[in-house]
């Protein structure tokens, strides 16, 4: 998948977000190699701004998704993110109640779709 979207040219956005998460990982041998992985795959690291902290207001007020996931989205909308993976299946579907210009999927359902 990584691949392809390399192969696309496609944009793979990093975030403090991510970090925060990767940091919190508590086996110190994975977290190493997802540090790697995750650094080896970003196309561009975006950073906290006014604008998606006033989002992530926004969207508390919206929904019941839980904060660091409503950082991951506000980050991947306000950044111009068509799509935002995840393999959380509530997150996933809370996220398609919203009105949103951006898709959250799990990327084994995105890669069915596009084949």
């Amino acid at each position: 998948m990584i691949s392809k979207c390399k192969q696309n040219n496609d944009v793979i956005i990093g975030s403090p977000a991510l970090d925060f998460e990767i940091d919190n990982i508590e086996n110190i041998e994975k977290k190493e190699k997802v540090k790697i992985f995750y650094n080896q795959t970003i196309t561009i690291k975006a950073d906290y701004t006014t604008e998606i902290f006033t989002r992530v207001q926004e969207l508390h007020k919206q929904t019941s998704i839980r904060t660091l996931d409503i950082f991951h989205l506000s980050i991947a909308e306000l950044n111009g993110a068509d799509i935002l993976f995840t393999t959380d299946i509530r997150f996933e579907k809370a996220v398609s109640k919203l009105n949103l210009n951006i898709k959250v999927i799990n990327p084994l359902k995105y890669f069915m779709e596009v084949i």
